[in-house]
Parts: structure tokens; sequence; C-alpha cells
């Protein structure tokens, strides 16, 4: 026998020899895998054959040229008949779903267009005889009427299953895999298993991948070789039984020999060679791999990439036998961000019963970054030890990003402690206050506590933090807050106003349409008095727009007997507002910015007619626009080309002379320049009053601090955050993305002209 196959073979007997006492240990565990029905892409497609005949029973459907029939099975379900209007153009296709035999007109599919296939999509109830109900699923149905091997029926369809289990000390994601398209998990070769091996909260189901295997091979957790036994061909039937027989395959994918092992290695052998042979028997899967990373972590002499390649096995076990040596590994300088990451979310799997206690250790680090990493830790853990040791190190911390993990992490925590810490941290004032304010609305208000905080804050006279109270509050479903919100109405600020308006509207108490009704007709603003009739609506079924007599009579005659729709409604159509729109939007406010492009661009021809330029139409619109807000509202222009121009400085009263003044200024204005959105943009929001801005633009950002439409969508998001301006944007010319996502950002409308 040649001296390399029997060094081998020794090596495969001494692996086996390890994990046969580790095998022997675990019994069967039954697994309970949640469906995911899915249609993802690249789903593996099924070919039907398209027959001439139809099958027996089943009748063509009425109207068809000349009709081909193909019948789709899945699971034990009766199969679903299918016809084909092969010479319609489009082809026509029919789906028989109550099994009936006939192709009513109601089982016409819609179909899709793809290049030269049509595509449909369905649900249907699948059966299986092992479950006691049906089974609903989405499929793709895929029509190819120039296939090279003919016309061609065939289905995309693929299921799901996942679970998590602790194996090893550790939370590990396990996934079955309908492979074959056909709902069934009964198939050895084709439906397969995917581990999330490196816990980045993701299957690779690639083939060849080492985080997949077919139902035939072993699957490796840890240090540890298992096979996934299918007893139910829906899949949720499932066994997860140690196998000691497979280990070596389970070690060895790709059917390489192992290196010779570490424990084996000459004592002289160098720190990097033990270091290279432990990444070697990493790429094979192999446990070994995970011990000699550990021993070697603090080791000097290692190169750069062997060090983050030793980063790289450990981060992939996150087993309790390994936390200490990860623990270490995350503190190194150097180590890539992406691989502290992959570390942090490694411990977080780790479930023995010492994490909370070693968790908690870490909040006692000289270290900021390993403070954050303990709280971190301590939040992913549901026990309340990890919930009183944060609240325990609140008070002691004193380093600002810290205390932002520590807020973030109690967030989520209904606990009476947690709340109190966040209470203390919202009363400090400053940046943190908004942060610990935030983090009580997401706690909920079924403590006590965090009511009376909110109640209080309710009447503060911080407008930020008034109408930060009154949008969480709106979220809470506890109508004792509608008498602490109602005195909001009369705040000095628009942006209040409107915040404690959506609160009313959300709550859905008697009070709310009292309040609203008694301030409908005294609110000063348009865009408000609108808003209030909305909140109306919606808490009441009815419309009289802004009309407070009527709603008043109504209210008078229906308030004793009200009661709240049970279903979402919908404004009914109709013109309440007679005011003159601009580029056909409709102008619901007096209180208006105009922003518009005069970039060079806007001095193409668009009326083919009249000869109208963009320009000419842009200066016509704002000029109609300002004309009805008169004295009673105020308005303001910008223009931007390379550089943004103002009218006035501020919103002014529109009478008649400052009408003259604004045609004069627009009249002196022309195009030339590119387009500067970003700082247009910037500037609006700079307008104090201003609650509605239009934007008109027929370009692409082309100057200014911001360029790309990503990057102008994140500040514009900054500029918005926390008011209440709506941004409407008319697109001129040509269909602007990034102009219909800052509309739909600010709550505003976008149009196309």
């Amino acid at each position: 026998m040649p001296r390399g196959a029997w060094v081998r073979g020794w090596l495969l007997i001494g692996a086996l020899a390890l994990l046969a006492p580790l095998a022997a240990a675990a019994p069967d565990e039954t697994l309970e895998l949640g469906w995911v029905p899915e249609t993802p892409p690249g789903a593996p497609e099924r070919a039907h054959p398209l027959l001439a005949t139809s099958p027996a029973g089943v009748v063509a459907p009425a109207g068809a040229v000349e009709a081909a029939f193909a019948s789709l099975v899945f699971a034990e379900s009766a199969p679903l008949p299918v016809a084909v209007d092969v010479k319609a153009s489009p082809p026509v296709l029919w789906l028989d779903r109550d099994g009936n035999g006939r192709f009513d007109p109601a089982e016409r599919l819609e179909l899709a267009t793809v290049g030269g296939t049509y595509v449909a999509r369905f649900q249907t109830d699948l059966v299986y005889l092992d479950r006691p109900d049906v089974l609903p699923c989405d499929i793709e149905l895929v029509y190819r009427p120039a296939a090279a091997a003919g016309r061609r029926l065939a289905t995309r369809a693929q299921g799901y299953r996942r679970v998590r289990v602790v194996v090893g000390g550790r939370l590990r994601r396990i996934g079955l895999v309908d492979g074959n398209g056909d709902l069934c998990f009964d198939d050895p070769e084709q439906d397969f298993v995917v581990v999330d091996q490196d816990a980045d909260g993701r299957f690779d189901v690639r083939v060849g991948a080492v985080e997949r295997s077919t139902l035939a091979e072993p699957i490796r957790l840890g240090r540890r070789a298992f096979t996934l036994r299918v007893t139910a061909r829906d899949g949720r039937g499932a066994e997860l039984v140690r196998s000691p027989a497979h280990a070596g395959r389970a070690l060895r994918r790709g059917g390489e020999a192992a290196p010779v092992a570490l424990d084996r290695m000459p004592p002289d052998a160098t720190v990097r060679e033990r270091a290279e042979s432990a990444i070697r028997l990493h790429r094979m899967r192999h446990p070994l791999a995970l011990d000699a990373a550990a021993a070697l972590v603090e080791a000097s002499g290692l190169t750069d990439p062997q060090r983050r390649g030793l980063a790289q096995i450990l981060s992939e076990s996150g087993e309790a036998d390994h936390v200490d040596a990860l623990v270490r590994l995350y503190q190194r300088i150097g180590l890539p961000e992406p691989i502290r990451e992959r570390i942090v979310r490694s411990l977080t799997d780790v479930r023995d019963e010492d994490a909370t206690e070693r968790w908690a250790a870490l909040l006692g680090n000289t270290s900021r970054r390993m403070r954050v990493v303990g709280i971190r830790l301590l939040a992913a853990h549901p026990d309340d030890a990890a919930v009183q040791a944060l609240v325990k190190h609140g008070p002691r911390e004193d380093d600002e990003r810290v205390l932002d993990a520590l807020i973030e992490a109690l967030a989520s925590r209904p606990d009476a402690g947690a709340a109190a810490f966040l209470i203390e941290s919202a009363k400090r004032g400053g940046r943190k206050r908004d942060v610990a304010v935030r983090a009580l609305g997401r706690i909920g208000f079924g403590v006590p506590a965090v009511r009376t905080f909110f109640g209080r804050l309710l009447g503060s006279n911080n407008e930020r933090e008034r109408m930060l109270a009154l949008d969480l509050v709106a979220g809470s479903e506890h109508i004792d807050f509608c008498p602490r919100v109602a005195p909001s109405l009369l705040h000095r600020s628009w942006e209040v106003r409107q915040a404690a308006i959506e609160a009313l509207a959300a709550l859905r108490c008697q009070s709310s349409v009292t309040a609203l009704i008694e301030r409908i007709d005294k609110e000063p603003r348009r865009r408000l008095r609108i808003e209030m009739g909305k909140a109306l609506f919606t808490l009441t079924g009815v419309y009289f727009y802004e009309d407070a007599k009527r709603w008043g009579a109504w209210w008078a005659e229906h308030g004793e007997s009200f009661e709240f729709p049970t279903e979402a409604l919908s404004l009914p159509l109709g013109d309440g507002d007679t005011t003159e729109g601009f580029y056909g939007l409709p102008l619901e406010s007096d209180h208006v910015l105009f922003v518009i492009d005069r970039s060079g661009s806007m001095n193409a021809v668009a009326e083919a007619v009249t000869g109208a330029t963009r320009w000419t139409i842009a200066k016509r619109e704002v000029l109609r626009a300002a004309r009805p807000i008169g004295s009673r509202g105020a308005a303001g222009v910008l223009l931007f080309a390379t550089g943004v121009s103002s009218w006035q400085p501020r919103l002014r009263r529109m009478g008649p002379t400052a009408q003259r003044g604004l045609a004069d200024w627009l009249g002196r204005s022309g195009p030339g320049g590119g387009t500067n959105l970003y700082d247009a943009l910037a500037r609006a929001y700079e307008y104090v009053g201003a609650d509605t801005i239009f934007v008109v633009s027929d370009g692409v950002p082309s100057a200014g601090r911001y360029k790309s439409a990503p990057q102008v969508l994140r500040a514009v998001d900054k500029l918005a955050a926390g008011r209440r301006v709506r941004v409407h944007c008319v697109s001129v010319g040509m269909d602007s993305r990034l102009l219909e996502q800052i509309a739909t950002l600010t709550g505003g409308r976008y149009a196309r002209r």
C-alpha cells in the first residue's frame, strides 16, 4: 500500500474515533419545520407535455381555435387540467381550479409577457395524505410557444422548511429545500438540506456549496455529522440523527484526505505551519481546525492573511468551547470589521448556561468596543437576567456611544426596570432624550410608568419633544391619551398641530371627533383645515370637507349613537377644492414654496403648437398658482440651475403688488447651467412657515453638494426627518425615479408632465 494512502486511512480512522463518543451520546431529535411556500427566481422548472386531446372527462374551452392540454400534478393533490389556445395571439390559458371538468371564463389566467415567454401566477391548495388540512402554495405557469423543442408548458414552484436547533451550545439554522419543484420532500438526490454554517443568516443553496447537502448525504453541524431523515412528504416531520458511520464523509467533503493532524505534527513545526494546516483543515470542514485556530489566536509570528484565516474559522464556529477564543479574537487590532461583525453574530447564537454571566462580565471591560459587544450579546438573550444586567450597568456608563447601544438594546424589553432606566435617560435631555423616548415608545404603553411619562411629555413646551410624543402615542391605541392630545390643536407651531391631527385620527375616540369639529373653522392654515376634514372622514366615514357647520350639524344628530367604521375607507371623488392647481396637482395649502429648475434643458420646446418652452410653462404655472393664494396666505419661489437664487428670503403675502413683483422677477430670469437639486431643497427647508413645497425639474442632478440620486435621497431624508413639510414633485419631459422617491418620502405626490 502506498505510504500516502496508509497515512490517510489512519487519519480517517482517528477522526471517526474522535466523533464516535459524541455521536453515540445524542438521541434522535424530531424537528418541527415551518413551511415557507415561495416561488423564488431560479426555482426549478418541471416540463409538462402538451397534448392535442383533452384528458378524460375534461371539456375543451369554448371559443378556443386550437386547444392543447396538460395535467399538473403536485404532492398527492388531484391533477390540475390546463388548456392552451395555441393559435390565439397572444395565447390564452385556462386552469380548471374547481376540478369540474370545464374551463369556465372566470378560470382564464392573467398572463405577463417576458420576451417570447408567457407567465401566469396562481395559488392552489395542495393535499398531502399525512396532513389533516390542505396547504396553499403559489405556482408559476410558464408557456413558451416558440421553444426550440416545440411548444412547451412548464411550472415553477419551490417549497422551503426552516428550523433552528441548538447543537454544541450554538443555535443552528437548518433549511429543507424542494429541489425538483414537485412540492414534496422525498427525492434523495434532488431535494436537499442547507445549514447556515457561517452564521450569516443566509443559506448558500448553490450546487457544490459547503452549506448544501442532498438528503442522501450527511450534514455537518460543528464537530458532528448528522443525517436529516424526512418522515413526511410535506416535510413537516423530520428527524435529526447523529451519524457516526457518515462522519468521515461529512468531514471530508470532496473526497480529499485530511492534512497531517496538528497534534501529530513535528514538535519543531512553526506557528505559521500550524496555522496553514488549520486553514487547510477548515477548507475540508474538519473539526480539528476549530481547536487548532483557538490555540493559535494569540500566537505571534503569524502573517495577516493567516490571522484573517484563523478569524474566519472561529467566526464560523460560535460553539461554547470556543467562546473565550472568539472574545480574545474580537479584541485584536487590525481585524477587518466584516469579520468582527461575523464574530458577534456567531457569539449571539451561543446558548450555554453561562452565557448571560459571561456577557455581563464584558460590561466591565475598559474598551468601549467590548462593552458595546457585551450589550449586543445580552440584548440577544431572552432571559430576565440579561435585562437586569443591562439595567444595572446603565447608571455607571458615561460613554455616549455605549449609552446609545444600551438604550437601543432595552428598547424591545417590556420590563419595568428597563422602562425606569429609559425614563431617567430621557430626563437627561439633549440628543439622548430623543433616543430614549423612541425606545420607550417601542417598549409600549403596557407599563404604567411609560404611560405617565408620555402624559407629561404631551404637554412639553419643546416642540420637537411634543411632536415625538404625539407620533409615538398615535400608534399606541390607548384612547386615554385623547384628552392630552387635543390641546396640541391650539399650539403655535403648525407642525405640532398637524401631529395632533394625525394622532387624534389614529386613536379613534369620540372626543377626537368633537375636538376636530370644534377647531376646523378656527384653524388659520388651509392645509391643516383640509387635513382635519380628512381625519374626520377617517373617523366617521362621511365627508363634509372643511365645512364646520355641516360637520357640527351631522355630529349633533349622530354623535350619541355613533360607531366607528370597521373597515379602511377611501376618500370619495369630488371637487371640494375650487382652488387652482399646479401642473394638475391639487394646491391644498396657502403657505407654499415653489422650487423651479431653470437649467439649460428647460429651454426645450414643450408645446409644438404654441412654441412654448418648458421654462415658459413653469413661469406660467407658478404665477397662476400664486394668484389664488392672495393675501390670506404666503408664497415663495426658488430657482435652481448650477446655483440657487430666491425671489424673497422668506414667504411673502401674495397681494397684487407681490404678484406683479414676482412676475417681473421671473421675467428677468432665464434658463442656463446645470441642475443643482439638492442645494435647492436644502435652501427650501430653511423657509420658516412653508408647509408645502412644489419641485419642478426636467433633468438629473449634475451640480451642487450631492449629484448621485442615492446621495440626494439620503440627504433629503435627513432634511425631512421629524418635519411635516410635504414635497410634491413634477418631472417635465421625462420620468424621474428620484423625484418620485422624494415625493413618497415626504408624503407628497409625483406627476410627469
